[in-house]
């Protein structure tokens, strides 16, 4: 069967997908670093929480930042994922990649290195989860947040991501779920064994605070 050149050039986009995130640390801009703080605090300290826990709840904020033209250095990038006492995965509990919009509106040109930067985020949130495992927001995810989640679910999962059944009704998840049907909410994703580190391909990109 002759393959046209259309063809050739979808399968290919779809084997690059399906191998790699969507940006790679040699893509990123010479300013761009992301950071990493690890925490802990009691639940009762806390007003916000989706659901009742009680205990320690150990906190993770991924931070991706660059320096802009006259804003200096700036966040473009935000992930923070916990870990409540009463649940073994760590679960996303929020997401910010500043987008087109937001650039729009302050009148700057959005950089290059703002865009595609949520499977590569990701990534990391899963290779800190380690064997734990990495589940999405039980009160729901935004569309950006829905993308990424079906980025892996698609593209990632026999790469270097495992992904398991999640009991409906364990880790603040209801049995029944109003709104869109979305299937990774019951999933647990992991890195698998021996998968590439993008920590250290970072190298110099990434700092622990």
């Amino acid at each position: 069967m002759k393959i046209t050149r259309r063809q050739l050039r979808k399968i290919i986009k779809e084997s690059l997908l399906s191998e790699m995130p969507a940006r790679q640390p040699e893509g990123l801009d010479p300013s761009f670093y992301w950071t990493v703080e690890r925490f802990s605090i009691d639940a009762s300290e806390d007003v916000d929480w989706d659901y009742v826990s009680e205990g320690n709840v150990e906190i993770v904020d991924i931070t991706g930042n660059m320096i802009l033209p006259g804003w200096g250095d700036t966040e473009i990038a935000h992930l923070q994922m916990k870990k409540f006492e009463d649940c073994p995965h760590w679960e996303i509990k929020d997401v910010a990649v500043r987008g087109d919009r937001f650039y729009k509106n302050h009148k700057i040109k959005q950089p290059e290195t703002a865009k595609d930067l949520g499977p590569m985020m990701y990534d990391i949130a899963m290779e800190i989860a380690a064997a734990d495992g990495l589940i999405s927001d039980s009160t729901g995810s935004s569309d950006d947040a829905q993308r990424v989640w079906n980025f892996y679910l698609k593209n990632r999962a026999d790469i270097d991501v495992d992904v398991a059944e999640l009991s409906p009704g364990s880790c603040g998840r209801p049995s029944q779920m109003s709104g869109p049907e979305m299937t990774f909410q019951f999933r647990v994703y992991r890195k698998k064994s021996g998968s590439p580190s993008i920590i250290d391909a970072l190298s110099d990109k990434i700092r622990f605070v």
